[in-house]
């Protein structure tokens, strides 16, 4: 590990106990990880890092999209989605997926690993299920969601003109305002259960969600986290009421080491990772 040293590691994992700790992977395979990879991953947190303290394994975003030509973080037409217009893990990375499993098999083999089970969720719907006009369903009949004599779809509640920044091909926001806007998102809750997901990404249902974007190494990626873990410190939001006991504001990843190319970084590594790793203790000091 580049320019850390062990005792800034010691007590980054000694006070992490309390606190939800997770190992994501995301800069070693991108989104295209499979399921051997990521298992194969997930037996080494629990033989080398399980007792320090590390609990959950995460599968970052994209586990729904086909790795083919032609896909990509944006493209259009490659994702898995079932009759509902949820997402659903691509089969060809995720065969254990098939015949509408899911999640189930590889969350099972995490908890028989003493390990919780985690994944990344974009907000909103999809925008190809919109496209689409898939049914919405109602998960207290298992039926088609009906209101007001008609069946409810997503082109009926999907907000067009209100499209992810940097994902416009995929996700767009759901009207929560319509019942059948929010009869979706139970569906969403209702399948992740099924799947026996431990950990997810909003405050008071879950127990840790986003607050920041992507941390890479980059002075500027990480001198605005000083500001926003001051406000939520100030607002009693570390460690507040979340799903399983305490919710913790998420400031992304620890980019230890050099993550871009070398000649690339706009900082010295053991200045920019001391640095990173005094702002996650103050937090937890603060906690």
């Amino acid at each position: 590990m580049t320019g850390i040293s062990a005792y800034y590691l010691k007590l980054l994992v000694k006070t992490s106990f309390s606190h939800q700790s997770e190992v994501e992977l995301y800069d070693s395979f991108s989104w295209i990880i499979n399921e051997e990879e990521f298992l194969a991953n997930a037996e080494v947190v629990c033989s080398k890092l399980r007792a320090f303290g590390y609990e959950y394994v995460v599968i970052d975003f994209l586990w729904y999209r086909k790795n083919v030509n032609g896909s990509s973080v944006d493209s259009y037409g490659y994702d898995s989605i079932d009759e509902w217009g949820r997402l659903v893990p691509d089969p060809e990375r995720w065969p254990s997926s098939t015949n509408g499993q899911g999640f189930q098999q590889v969350s099972q083999k995490v908890h028989e690993m003493g390990l919780k089970f985690g994944i990344h969720l974009m907000g909103g719907i999809s925008v190809e299920s919109v496209n689409n006009n898939k049914t919405i369903l109602d998960v207290t009949t298992g039926l088609p969601y009906e209101e007001g004599g008609k069946i409810w779809y997503a082109g009926d509640i999907g907000l067009t003109d209100m499209r992810c920044a940097w994902m416009k091909n995929g996700f767009m926001r759901v009207n929560t305002d319509l019942r059948a806007g929010r009869a979706f998102l139970r569906s969403l809750y209702q399948q992740y259960a099924d799947w026996g997901v431990d950990f997810e990404g909003i405050k008071e249902y879950v127990d840790m969600y986003r607050i920041t974007g992507d941390v890479w190494d980059n002075w500027n990626d990480i001198a605005t986290h000083f500001d926003v873990a001051r406000n939520f410190a100030a607002a009693k939001e570390i460690g507040a009421k979340g799903l399983h006991g305490n919710s913790w504001p998420d400031l992304d990843m620890l980019p230890l080491g050099l993550i871009t190319d070398p000649g690339e970084a706009s900082c010295a590594i053991e200045d920019f990772d001391c640095t990173l790793i005094t702002l996650r203790l103050l937090i937890i000091s603060r906690s």
